[in-house]
Formats: structure tokens, sequence, C-alpha cells
């Protein structure tokens, strides 16, 4: 978001539109730790999106439930289907693999292959290469093939290998649509950033079983075998099955991988998701006073609505707090207050958030405290305040340092909203679930074990004292936030219930609320939704949904 494009006039406050293409998906607890406590953020560029919902992220599969499933299309056309789809299969297997280094130590386990079938390899690589890692075995080198070449061969075999990398590309989708059985190396140890340099600075705590974790989980056998393979009992079992023809060598994709399934799917995401802020601000072009400013700049600039990012207010530092204050006319029910303040949210290049300590207070027209949250230590460019009971009555929002400092206190819209302006409902209410997890466990595997996906734009009906009490046995509740990086992983396992304390906790930090977060000692409130048939990113439809 920050850098999203060129000419900053442009694309000035379009963070509720904006769509970024991801590929290995994008979790809170990454972006949180970046771009919220300010760790390493000039060497990553997976951060630099001030999103207003990680649903923005539009990933190649649907792996991460915190981002929405965009997808692609596996099956280009029918005539691929059709090629050799009549005639006998050859007893042959094509190995996935564009470069030499992907067979290093895999010799063992094709000469187990090779006493089946024959080995075919599609790689650009001089034969001296591929020959060191391949010493004694017979393959036929094919090259780089066309889109044609390759399903030809595919259609022309029984079987499409896996040696553990590439990860999540479309080959085993090609090769399931053009009727290979796929064999995929089931890892001893999960690979993820913590022991795998591809993976390492992406923003994602996943840990893949395999290379193709979509096909493993949501296709699997006889079609997708996901074995240790180096396992030589394993190894010949399924070469066996394989080759005595056990497995149909039918052509399968998935609906959600078709040209009509994406159509549908991206047709519910324009008709359906919207991450704009509808809600009225209750602070446009109120009064405002403050403490002292940076002239020219008065204190009504910030509820004026002018996304100019000239129109800021600048608090000059001084001896006591800094402070400025809005007027509501009377009093009024209050459920959130959403502070920016930094001159352009888009333009990130050339300015350094402060780390300062702010506080947000709900005061009565005599100035009496209703309710007030405290911001610690914190470089974030929003404030957002969700009151975590409920609407209270207010009639003055007051933002302020809670110590003296040196730096300035930069605000540049003050919005002020009855109710809770980020509680977006589609998929519609009555799809959500509750799901207790295991101790430990992310929403993400306690949905997917009662076969049931992990739903974001939920949490916020979840993450509540009313929505806890309901179903854990709290002997207290509490709002928890993070004050320094080592609470990220805790927090990020809200709202849950700590079972050793029995003390239940939501979360005050919205954008660290979601699906992949688990932390010891911590059962959380997770939210689920069924799904379609073979089209996970979507809920079934209702009585009174209409397909159209």
């Amino acid at each position: 978001m920050h850098r999203c494009c060129a000419c900053d006039c442009c694309c000035l406050y379009v963070q509720c539109r904006v769509r970024v293409l991801d590929s290995f998906g994008t979790e809170p607890a990454a972006v949180f730790a970046t771009d919220t406590m300010g760790r390493n953020r000039s060497q990553t560029l997976y951060s630099l999106f001030d999103l207003e919902s990680y649903k923005q992220y539009l990933t190649l599969y649907p792996h991460t439930p915190d981002n929405s499933f965009l997808g692609h299309v596996g099956r280009l056309d029918n005539t691929m289907v059709q090629v050799g789809s009549g005639g006998e299969r050859l007893d042959q297997a094509v190995i996935y693999g564009k470069q030499g280094e992907f067979f290093k130590g895999a010799a063992p386990f094709l000469d187990i292959v090779s006493k089946f079938f024959s080995i075919h390899v599609t790689v650009k690589v001089r034969a001296a290469e591929l020959e060191k890692h391949l010493p004694s075995i017979t393959y036929n080198n094919h090259g780089v093939l066309s889109a044609a070449a390759l399903s030809r061969l595919l259609h022309q075999s029984k079987l499409f290998i896996g040696l553990g990398f590439p990860f999540e590309g479309p080959g085993p989708v090609e090769a399931v649509s053009a009727g290979c059985v796929v064999l995929l190396y089931r890892y001893k140890t999960p690979r993820s950033h913590r022991n795998t340099g591809f993976l390492m600075g992406k923003p994602t705590n996943r840990a893949l079983h395999t290379q193709h974790p979509y096909l493993s989980d949501f296709v699997g056998e006889p079609l997708v075998y996901s074995i240790d393979i180096f396992n030589q009992t394993q190894v010949r079992d399924v070469m066996l099955k394989v080759k005595r023809g056990k497995t149909q060598f039918k052509p399968k994709i998935r609906h959600e991988l078709t040209v009509q399934g994406f159509i549908e799917r991206l047709g519910f995401y324009i008709n359906g998701q919207n991450f704009c802020r509808e809600s009225y601000n209750l602070a446009l072009n109120k009064s405002a006073t403050s403490s002292m400013l940076s002239p020219p700049h008065s204190a009504g600039e910030a509820v004026s609505n002018d996304k100019s990012h000239t129109m800021c207010v600048w608090l000059l530092p001084q001896r006591t707090p800094t402070w400025w204050r809005v007027d509501l006319g009377r009093m009024t029910l209050v459920g959130a207050v959403v502070v920016e303040r930094a001159p352009d949210r888009l333009v990130q290049s050339m300015w350094k958030p402060v780390m300062q300590q702010v506080r947000i207070s709900l005061l009565t027209t005599d100035e009496r405290v209703i309710a007030q949250r405290d911001f610690s230590n914190t470089e974030r460019l929003v404030l957002d305040w969700i009151l975590p009971k409920g609407p209270m009555k207010a009639q003055l929002v007051k933002v302020e340092t809670i110590e003296p400092g040196t730096r300035y206190l930069v605000l540049c819209n003050v919005a002020v909203y009855r109710d809770n302006p980020y509680s977006w409902t589609w998929p519609e209410r009555e799809h959500l679930r509750k799901v207790i997890s295991k101790v430990d466990q992310s929403c993400v595997d306690a949905c997917m074990a009662k076969k049931l996906i992990c739903e974001l734009q939920y949490f916020h009906m979840l993450n509540t004292e009313e929505a806890l009490k309901d179903q854990f046995p709290c002997s207290e509740i509490v709002e928890d936030q993070v004050l320094k990086p080592g609470d990220i992983e805790r927090v990020s396992a809200l709202p849950g219930y700590f079972t050793s304390q029995r003390k239940c906790a939501f979360s005050s930090e919205r954008m660290l609320i979601g699906c992949s977060g688990s932390s010891p000692g911590v059962q959380r409130l997770c939210p689920c939704r069924r799904y379609q048939s073979e089209q996970v990113a979507l809920a079934p439809f209702s009585e009174d949904t209409h397909h159209h």
C-alpha cells in the first residue's frame, strides 16, 4: 500500500479497493511484526501494503483462509484433455523439474522408479550437469516443451513425479487434469521459513507437508499419492498400484480450477467483497481544538475529510503532553475511533513512522472519562479502536500523547463511528459455525478437522466478551494487546481461553486477528463455515440466495 503507484495523487486513499496477487499467502502475524513493531521494515516488500483486510490478498491456492483464494484455471481448453485419452498409456513417468539441481539426491528413489517405468524429464541443462545427479539411470530428456507438447507427453504417461521442489506450481495440477497419477514427496520435516531458504522472508508461517498441499489435501488418492520417496517399501507399493492399472487414468480437475469455477468465484468477490468503511463519520466537520499547532494548520483539518496529504494537523512537541479534541455536538453513541497519523498512507518511502505512546479517550461534556485506550510505543500509521463492549455514549473524543515528547504528533484524519466500520458480513452471518480449537492449534486446522474452513470475516462477531462467556468457563475476561514483539504470538491466538489460568482474552489488535495464529496453552474460538463442493472459497447457497 505504501508504494502502490508512482503517482500518489492518482491512488491516494484507495486502500480498500486495492487487491494484491500473492502466491504463497500473507498472514497477520508476519505483517504485524514488520509494519507495527518496525522489524526489518527495509528488508521486505511483503508488508508494504497498509490494507484494510487480509482478504485483499488474492492467492493461487486456498491455503491461507486469511486471504481470498483467486486461483487459476487448471485446464486451458477441452482439446488438451482429449489428446490421447482413447489410447493406451505407456509405462512411463514424467519427472517434475526444469533445473538439474532439483534432481540432487534423488538417484536412489528414481532407480526404483526406473525398474517399473521409463523416465522422462523436461530439463534445459547440459547432459553432464544432469548426469552428475543421475549417473546410473537411463532417461529421456525432452528439453523445455511447449504447452501442447507437454500435454501430449502427460496424456501418454501414467505417472508424474515431484521431487520436493518447486513448491505449489501448476505442473502437478496440469498432470492430474491430463489423467496422470501424481506422486509427491511427503517431507519428514515440514518445510517453512524456519528451515527453507526459498520461504525465508515470505509473510507466512505455513509449514508445507508436501510440495503441493492443495492436491494432497483436496484431491488425494488414488489420483495423488503423498509418500516418503526415500522409503523403498512405500515407493514400490505405489509403483505396483499404478503399473497394474489399479488406478483409473481419468482426467480430473476440481470445479474451482475450471473456467466456470474461476468466473463464479471472481463474480462473488466483485459483488460481495467490500472493504471500504461505509459508515458515517460522526466527527466530520465538527468543531475541534488542540494544543499548539504548527502554522498555518488548524485543528479542524483532521475532521475535514480533505484527502490531500498536505492537510494534516501537526501538534508541536511541548513540555506537557500534546492533545487534540473533537466535539460531536451532543452525547452520541460511539462504537469505534480510527486515527490516521501519517501524511500519506500510500507513499511511505519518504516518511519514517514515529514511536509514540498515544491515548484515545471518550469524554462527557464536562470531560469525564467514559472509556479510553492506550497505544503504547507504537509506530503504526492507523490507530483503530473498536470498543469491545459495544457503543458507549460520549460527546468528546480526545487524542493525546501520554508523555511529553520531542516529536510532532501528526493527525491526518480522525473518524468516529457508531458501529464497527470493519464488520463486513460477506459471506452471510448464517454460515458461521463456532468451533473451539485444541490447545496450541490454529483455526485453520481446527476448522479443517471439522471439514469446515476458517472465515476471517466472522472474527468481529467472536472477538467479544459475550462470545467468550458463551463458549468457555472464564474466571476473568481481559482485553489483550501487543506491547513488545514477544507478545505477537500470544495475541495472534485470540480470541481464546488460557487453560492454565482459566482466563479468557479478546484482542484489541484488529490487524493481528486471523485464522493462522496459535499459541501454547491457548484454545481459540474459531469462526468456521461450510463450503461448496469443490469451491472452498464460497459458502453454500442458502434458500434466499439466488445463483446468477
